[in-house]
């Protein structure tokens, strides 16, 4: 019989954060578009604007609206499979906006992810000491 597998899911990943927001850059492939994410230590992460996010917060501004995100996060959450089985858990930046619509960037690169990990557990690390002294 298979055990089935829990997945912990770090609802304090946010904690670690300082700021989040857009640059952009060019190359010479055209304009880049990053969400960043800054932490405790001055790390910044990127979160590469595939979806091209930025362009719609754009048509927000256009429209003379400011106040249109509510909230901007990074999050650790559940990833379901066609059945509705927890299999995995993702990180990413979600953002949720005033109309009640939610928009998450990912990031496909491994590597990212493994760094924020030894991120939140340096900071972890780091909170432990301070609440000891």
């Amino acid at each position: 019989m298979e055990e089935k597998k829990s997945f912990v899911i770090r609802e304090d990943l946010d904690d670690m954060v300082e700021s989040i927001g857009f640059s952009s850059s060019k190359t010479r492939y055209g304009l880049i578009n990053n969400c960043n994410v800054k932490l405790f230590n001055g790390v910044v992460i990127p979160f590469r604007d595939n979806d091209k996010i930025f362009e719609l917060f754009q048509s927000y501004v256009a429209l003379g609206e400011k106040d249109f995100i509510k909230s901007k996060k990074l999050v650790e959450e559940q990833r379901v499979d066609d059945t509705g089985e927890v299999i995995g858990t993702y990180i990413c930046v979600k953002y949720e906006l005033t109309d009640d619509s939610v928009i998450r960037l990912f990031s496909n690169n491994f590597n990212i992810v493994k760094s924020i990990d030894n991120y939140y557990k340096l900071f972890k690390k780091e909170q432990k000491i301070k609440t000891t002294k």
